[in-house]
This record gives structure tokens, sequence and C-alpha cells, in this order.
């Protein structure tokens, strides 16, 4: 009671911060479910084919698999939780100069082996002496989500090609496969968190997450 007339208390809560932390923890979990699921169960079966049958020729090259898997899988993983980081506000965008064709081949010798194995040629078209300001491991993985979903998505036997130019005062990069068309009503939603396009087949893996993250590391730079 406020007066003899009595009276009423209203208390509100800014539930951004609690809404913000739930969705990134709706993320994560996403992303450890499905898109560590395939190079894991990888690594977890090479590394039993190992202990069972270590005399057998498919042993062989059993280590490479397994070293290839966990670089990729690490390259993925700091890439994500970079993002996330950002997003909770633990962690600032750093800003050095980056050598992008350097950043570009190491993406290609982490993900030749996927290329490899679909029979895909990965291809760099770039300026020379190229660079732009940013953070170069966030800049790394999203070219990285780019280029593995090129592939995953991508025309058996093709090539990607990574063009990076500089055009009216902006450095863009570009990642090109051959692959199924996205319809024209789809095209926005494309880069939207657990959104998949209705052409993907329902054999391919994947959570909806990597596009997303990309959009958000070009924001976090000032681009698009």
């Amino acid at each position: 009671r406020l007066s003899p007339k009595g009276g009423t208390i209203l208390t509100m809560t800014n539930l951004r911060t609690r809404v913000e932390r739930d969705r990134a923890r709706a993320e994560a979990l996403g992303f450890i479910t499905h898109e560590l699921r395939t190079p894991l169960a990888s690594i977890q079966g090479f590394a039993e084919l190992m202990m069972n049958y270590p005399e057998s020729p498919l042993c062989a090259g059993a280590p490479d698999t397994i070293f290839r898997e966990s670089k990729r899988l690490l390259a993925l993983i700091s890439s994500y939780l970079d993002v996330l980081r950002l997003d909770a506000g633990a962690k600032s965008v750093s800003s050095s100069s980056i050598d992008l064709e350097a950043v570009v081949r190491q993406v290609f010798d982490i993900l030749q082996p996927l290329a490899n194995a679909a029979g895909m040629k990965l291809i760099l078209q770039n300026d020379e002496n190229l660079s732009l300001m940013g953070d170069a491991p966030l800049i790394s993985g999203a070219i990285l989500n780019l280029v593995s979903n090129a592939i995953k998505y991508g025309q058996p036997k093709s090539d990607i090609r990574v063009r990076c130019f500089r055009e009216n005062g902006e450095v863009i990069i570009s990642v090109h496969n051959l692959g199924k068309p996205v319809a024209a009503d789809e095209m926005a939603r494309l880069f939207d968190p657990y959104y998949r396009a209705s052409n993907t087949e329902k054999s391919t893996t994947g959570w909806g997450l990597g596009l997303a993250f990309v959009k958000r590391i070009a924001e976090k730079h000032g681009g698009s």
C-alpha cells in the first residue's frame, strides 16, 4: 500500500541481454550438434581403424586424414567462437594489415582434400598486393565458410573460383561455384540464422549458421 487509497508498483526489466544470451547458446548448440559431427565422426572412425586393424593397408592414409580433419575442425571452431565472443562483447575486432592472397591460400590448404574428394579445383584470382585492415582470424573464418559451402553445394568436378579485387574504394571477396540455383524469392533469407534454401539436398548436412556468421563478420568490419 502506497497510500490509504492503495497503489501499484510496476517493475520493468530489459530482456535483451537474456534473449541475446539464449540465442548465442542456441547457435553454439546447433553448431556443436551439426557442424562438428561430420569431421569428428571421420576422426573417430579412422582412429578406431588404426587401433583395431593396425596392419591393414587402409591405415596407411589414416594419420593424414585425422590430421586434415582436425585442422579443419579447429579452424571452424575458432571462427564460430570468435563471432560469438564479439556478439557477447567479450572480444573486439582487432585491426591489422591482412594479405588476402595469403589468407585464401591458407584456406585452400585446409579445404583442398575436400575439393579433391569432389573432383573440384580451387582457383584464386587476386589483384596484386591487395590488402585490407581487419581481424585476420575473422576474415579467414568468413572465407573458410564460403569456400566450404561452395564445395558442399557445388557441382562435382567443377571449379571453385575465389576472386579478391578492389572496386570503388572497397575490397571485394567473391566466391563462385556451379550448382543448383537458389530461387529469387529465397535470396534475401540466405544469410538468416538456421535458414536453408529449398534446393538443398536432404542428405547434405548443415544447420544454416555458416552464412549468418559470414554476414556478421562482414558487418563487424563495416562491410556487407
